[in-house]
């Protein structure tokens, strides 16, 4: 796997983010009054072969290269990502090529993102305010100069000399 485009990745995870919210919202406002549909998956459409011809274009197009990584086509280990992660659509503006590792990084990142925005919506209809919810809380992005300020003095630890460490040796 070469060096990733950061750009590009994540546009290809939004574009299917977008793609896969708007299924699901779809799906529940087409179900929202079936009982049985609390049990179904969502379903996608019934996925479409590319064609020998679309596949060589579509190879060229990348000249034999990952989408993201950049990383050389050896006859195995790449897939034909559908854009916009419906599997009926196989017009080449919709096809990427891409490695292994970044399609499955690509629907990992994507699947993160729609299951925050499930959590989001579940919190939001269950009235929890979400900007003061202590499960969301990540101390990594806690800051705490938002309370204290620049003005909090820092205090200066005394390096330890050889002499401080003599003892743990012994």
């Amino acid at each position: 796997m070469g060096r990733i485009n950061k750009r590009k990745l994540s546009y290809y995870v939004n574009r299917l983010y977008r793609a896969e919210l708007k299924r699901y919202k779809e799906k529940l406002d087409s179900d929202l009054f079936s009982v049985l549909a609390l049990f179904d998956e969502a379903k996608k459409k019934e996925r479409v072969s590319l064609t020998s011809s679309q596949k060589e274009v579509i190879i060229r197009k990348y000249n034999g290269r990952c989408a993201i990584c950049g990383e050389r086509y050896k006859g195995y280990g790449f897939h034909f990502h559908h854009i916009d992660g419906d599997p009926s659509n196989t017009t080449l503006r919709n096809i990427v090529f891409l490695c292994s590792k970044c399609h499955d990084l690509v629907h990992k990142m994507a699947r993160a993102k729609l299951k925050d925005y499930k959590v989001r919506e579940k919190r939001r209809a269950r009235g929890v305010d979400i900007e003061f919810d202590i499960t969301g809380f990540k101390p990594s992005e806690f800051d705490l100069s938002l309370f204290f300020g620049n003005s909090r003095k820092r205090r200066r630890r005394r390096k330890k000399s050889d002499e401080d460490l003599s003892g743990f040796w012994a």
